[in-house]
């Protein structure tokens, strides 16, 4: 009992020191970007974050039964995520990587402190890592080629849809209702890559409490990402109509607030897909 003890007011002494220096770090981190910083990176890194904290607080009787002493692998990797995210903390200056950075220190003291219960706080800690590191990794190698390719399709979708436009690379240029010359150019941010990275957090979310045959897995997988790469596609078709009719304001307007309807929308259909076939695995 005292050594419980013991390890839990580690536990909480390194949580409340993490807390202080991931306030200044963030603090430090918001004070260098730009006043449109959450418009022009997105807030998907911030909401895989939440549905994260939110699948912990969801099992959080799972996690506290697996309370232990903690063994030498635990006590390596908990050391490895500690020294990773204080490097985070204290030497990064982009927001979502300093919150990456104070996630791995609470994930590397559960291990270290705890043991097998830092597991799967780990495995969600990955998730909210690849939500954070991929886009800039896919940016570094794909992101002319994905986009070209999605303005392509827009434009496949747009010319059976019997609107006129010009499509030059990545740019769609149209005239709006008021004689109004509008170009709309088709970068990675627009590509859904940002909705991809969500679909992928949630898909491995979802992955850790619902087990199923790989072939099934897969088969959802793939369901997901044609589904998710397709109502991306709707949206940018939802945006070029809207100014097309309506003008630049709106085409902004759309641009700004469609996705957050929908892919909750569209996610919401897989999920009810994705727990039929889980619980048809189940039977």
């Amino acid at each position: 009992m005292a050594e419980y003890s013991g390890r839990r007011r580690i536990f909480l002494a390194g949580a409340v020191l993490t807390l202080l220096i991931f306030v200044l770090s963030f603090y430090r981190a918001m004070s260098s970007v730009s006043e449109n910083y959450f418009r022009e990176t997105g807030i998907y890194a911030w909401a895989v974050l939440g549905l994260c904290i939110f699948w912990l607080y969801i099992n959080r009787e799972r996690l506290l039964s697996e309370l232990g002493t903690p063994e030498l692998h635990h006590r390596a990797a908990g050391g490895v995520l500690l020294l990773a995210g204080l490097w985070l903390l204290l030497a990064v200056t982009e927001p979502r990587f300093v919150a990456l950075g104070a996630v791995s220190i609470l994930t590397g003291l559960t291990l270290a402190v705890y043991g097998r219960a830092g597991t799967i706080p780990a495995v969600v800690t990955g998730v909210f890592a690849f939500a954070v590191a991929f886009p800039h990794i896919f940016g570094m190698y794909l992101e002319e080629r994905y986009s070209l390719t999605t303005t392509r399709i827009l434009a496949g979708v747009l010319s059976l849809l019997g609107y006129e436009f010009v499509r030059e690379g990545q740019t769609i240029s149209f005239t709006d209702f008021s004689g109004n010359p509008i170009a709309v150019w088709i970068g990675m941010p627009s590509s859904g890559i940002a909705s991809v990275t969500i679909f992928l957090s949630l898909f491995a979310l979802m992955s850790l409490d619902y087990p199923m045959s790989w072939k099934k897995r897969l088969g959802l997988f793939l369901f997901g990402i044609l589904g998710t790469s397709a109502q991306n596609i709707l949206r940018l078709v939802l945006i070029v109509l809207a100014g097309y009719h309506y003008g630049w304001d709106t085409l902004r307007l759309v641009h700004d607030y469609a996705g957050y309807f929908i892919f909750p929308a569209w996610f919401l259909v897989f999920v009810m897909v994705y727990l039929r076939v889980a619980e048809g695995e189940a039977k």
